[in-house]
């Protein structure tokens, strides 16, 4: 039976993560984010994990003004008088809905449609203020607790 030397690698008991005995001692756990306030510690392919955090943060934000839009158009096709201030009576188009939930989406806000006294229009848009920026706020956090955690080796190795 053969010994094994001290440096080699070693379970720790964590699924699918070794530590080295010599570097960590001896029943020791890696600590997770170690790297994250190391303002000198970039990713590895710093341009392509930019390039597919923004990416996925735009589709997220996309996704939810299309499904608000088709909310809105639903909501107030049918209707000859609009729950909108700012939309003609009449006929009205599914691009003037993408056009108020991009509005509300992006939290720009011009004021030139704004929900009237009805309190069904006014909830929708503010489930729609609350939901993107629960979104943001939920794509942000585990953005930056992928980083803290760094399961695939995403910073540099020191």
């Amino acid at each position: 039976m053969a010994k094994k030397r001290a440096g080699t690698k070693k379970n720790s008991g964590v699924a699918g993560l070794n530590t080295s005995s010599s570097m960590m001692g001896i029943g020791a756990q890696k600590s997770y984010g170690d790297k994250y306030f190391d303002i000198f510690s970039f990713p590895t392919d710093y341009y392509g994990f930019l390039f597919k955090s923004l990416l996925i943060w735009f589709c997220i934000n996309l996704g939810s003004i299309l499904i608000y839009s088709v909310i809105y158009y639903y909501y107030d096709k049918d209707n000859h008088v609009s729950k909108f201030n700012g939309m003609e009576d009449g006929e009205r188009y599914y691009y003037e809905y993408l056009y108020l939930s991009s509005m509300v989406g992006t939290i720009v806000g011009f004021g030139d449609i704004t929900a009237k006294r009805d309190s069904l229009t006014k909830f929708i848009i503010i489930s729609q203020v609350v939901v993107t920026l629960a979104l943001n706020f939920i794509f942000l956090t585990f953005k930056e607790l992928k980083l803290a955690d760094d399961p695939d080796g995403t910073y540099t190795q020191s």
